[in-house]
């Protein structure tokens, strides 16, 4: 007969504890709800074209929503890195916008990162690898394309002021030229004028001879 009795107190402490923490709670969540809007009041307001959302990823289901996470299925929905052969093609604008578009990318990533080590996730991990890997081959490629436009634009630099140099040279040298050949054009006059100023002193000394 002691356990009935037992039970009997147990369900009723059981009961009435039940009852105390169910009037604390309403009491709680009473309590909790006018400062909360109160709260919600005070926020400031928030730019949805704010440059920080660029962070996170347009969600899936609506694309005005950004989402922190998502989901390996999504990781997995990108294409190959760009060759080097079709970036040559590019303009330099072009190949700017690109840049800064795999560096958005890169930022989306990270902070994804750090949001499953923050929250201890583990699943995803690897396709958000596959998928920096790929952001990170292309700017590798951009670089090298660029790399290829410098050391081609230095060459044609190089070669222009070599032209350049060549041109005063032979300008130099045609000038040069044209002294010498006034020059002797001058000296070929000076000694034809001298042989007949010689003939007239002959002339002029045997009529005085005679």
């Amino acid at each position: 007969m002691k356990y009935p009795l037992y039970t009997s107190h147990t369900s009723s402490l059981k009961g009435f504890v039940y009852q105390r923490f169910f009037q604390s709670l309403c009491k709680m969540q009473s309590s909790y709800h006018p400062k909360q809007q109160e709260n919600q009041q005070d926020f400031p307001k928030i730019n949805p074209n704010h440059g920080l959302w660029g962070f996170f990823r347009d969600s899936e289901d609506s694309p005005s929503k950004k989402e922190v996470l998502s989901t390996p299925k999504n990781d997995m929905k990108h294409g190959r890195a760009w060759m080097a052969s079709e970036l040559r093609l590019k303009s330099f604008e072009d190949l700017h916008r690109l840049w800064y578009l795999c560096l958005k990318e890169r930022n989306i990533i990270a902070t994804q990162k750090h949001e499953r080590r923050r929250l201890r996730i583990f699943t995803g991990i690897e396709e958000s690898m596959k998928r920096d890997r790929q952001v990170r081959l292309t700017m590798a490629r951009l670089k090298f394309v660029l790399n290829e436009r410098i050391r081609a634009w230095k060459e044609a630099r190089d070669l222009a002021k070599k032209d350049i140099c060549m041109q005063d040279e032979s300008s130099f040298v045609s000038s040069d030229t044209s002294n010498l050949q006034s020059s002797q054009t001058k000296f070929s006059t000076t000694n034809t004028q001298m042989p007949s100023s010689s003939i007239l002193v002959h002339s002029e000394s045997s009529n005085l001879k005679e």
